[in-house]
């Protein structure tokens, strides 16, 4: 039976919280969805709070992984946290669109597009 040579050998992990910011930021695009029935307004600050907490918690785990890179998994981390940060920045792009969309309806015409 032989040893293992790394010296770091052990159980690697996730980066903590790697999921949920992955998990974040596709809920932040997923609640564009939602945005013309229930008021684009809240829907709209939802999402870029679910987004914006989705940035946060990535910067966090990257730093995470630089520091410690033999204590966790890097494909697996590297690769939720970069869909977590392309569907935050997708989720934001497309919540600021949705707000100033709404605003501009309100000013040009003086009434919300989506009103039923």
């Amino acid at each position: 039976m032989q040893q293992n040579q790394d010296p770091y050998f052990s159980t690697k992990i996730e980066v903590p919280r790697a999921t949920l910011a992955m998990v974040l930021g596709i809920v932040s695009i997923v609640l564009v969805l939602p945005a013309p029935f229930i008021g684009t307004t809240i829907v709209g600050i939802a999402g870029i709070i679910c987004a914006g907490s989705s940035l946060m918690i990535i910067s966090e785990a990257k730093t995470m992984l630089e520091q410690d890179p033999h204590l966790y998994l890097q494909e697996e981390s590297k690769k939720k946290l970069k869909i977590g940060r392309t569907c935050s920045i997708i989720g934001v792009s497309i919540h600021f669109f949705m707000f100033a969309l709404f605003w501009f309806f309100i000013i040009v015409y003086g009434r919300p597009a989506f009103a039923f």
